[in-house]
């Protein structure tokens, strides 16, 4: 595997993407908070893009939503429950992003959604697992897989769970959107790399465009008399008899990594992605 940065924004953009769960809808309606609310921030990332952003805690309505669909495209055993126990285990690694513009006229912006990020920080020991099989992604548990407040320093991984697009006209949002949990996450751990399980084709050319690599680990889920069952492909296993065209397949997912080396050096701001 190559070791290298999870420099997102020195990457060429890749074409839009689309999560796990194929289309979603966002919420029916902005959001009117105020600009200077204390739940929402900008950061210099976010700054850098077209148009800016903000970004503020996740919604029970925008999870349930992403659990929804993601549920009906791909069938893997995830609780909503577990969902929201990760969520709620590191609140400030699952976020939404917003395009503000202009409101009523009584001090308000009205916040349109234009993305989303649910970021599982898993402990070295533990992602390496995650990376090759071993460990399931539904199998995450943040009681004994997230390190403590108090772990300052210890390995992790950051696993993308869900990163997804509201507003086309968001230019570089999965780069945006990634840097800054990243920026959040090396305040107080070793980020060891990055990794996301990809179940679609924009997914995962959205992952290759950031230099992600493949680890060897794909998830198929086969039909099979009045079900599906998930048949799995290690590192290092026998594919054959697992293309894509096999009309059985009713879903496919890819784990993907990137590593992070042990210096870093970012840019300021993102190319103009286009």
């Amino acid at each position: 595997m190559i070791r290298d940065s999870c420099i997102f924004f020195l990457q060429p953009w890749s074409p839009p993407f689309e999560s796990k769960t194929g289309v979603f809808t966002p919420p029916s309606e902005s959001l009117p908070l105020p600009r200077g609310s204390p739940y929402l921030h900008s950061t210099k990332f976010l700054n850098c893009i077209q148009p800016t952003m903000e970004e503020g805690p996740m919604t029970d309505d925008v999870l349930q939503s992403i659990f929804t669909s993601d549920q009906d495209m791909y069938p893997a055993p995830l609780t909503f429950e577990r969902l929201r126990t990760w969520v709620a285990a590191r609140p400030d690694l699952s976020r939404c992003f917003y395009i503000p513009r202009s409101g009523s006229g009584h001090g308000e912006d009205i916040l349109q959604p234009a993305g989303v990020i649910i970021v599982l920080p898993v402990e070295g020991k533990f992602w390496q697992n995650l990376l090759n099989g071993s460990l399931k992604e539904t199998e995450i548990d943040a009681a004994t897989m997230f390190p403590c407040d108090s772990d300052s320093g210890v390995e992790v991984g950051l696993h993308v769970f869900h990163l997804e697009k509201f507003e086309r006209r968001v230019r570089g949002f999965a780069h945006a959107a990634l840097r800054s949990v990243l920026e959040v996450a090396e305040k107080t751990w070793k980020v060891l790399g990055c990794s996301a399980l990809t179940a679609t084709a924009d997914g995962r050319r959205c992952f290759e465009g950031m230099r992600f690599e493949p680890t060897g680990y794909e998830e198929f889920w086969i039909a099979r008399n009045d079900g599906v069952e998930l048949v799995t492909v290690i590192p290092g296993g026998n594919r054959t008899g697992r293309d894509e065209e096999d009309s059985s397949i009713k879903a496919r997912a890819q784990m993907v990594v990137r590593y992070s080396p042990t210096t870093h050096s970012y840019p300021s701001c993102p190319p103009d992605f286009s």
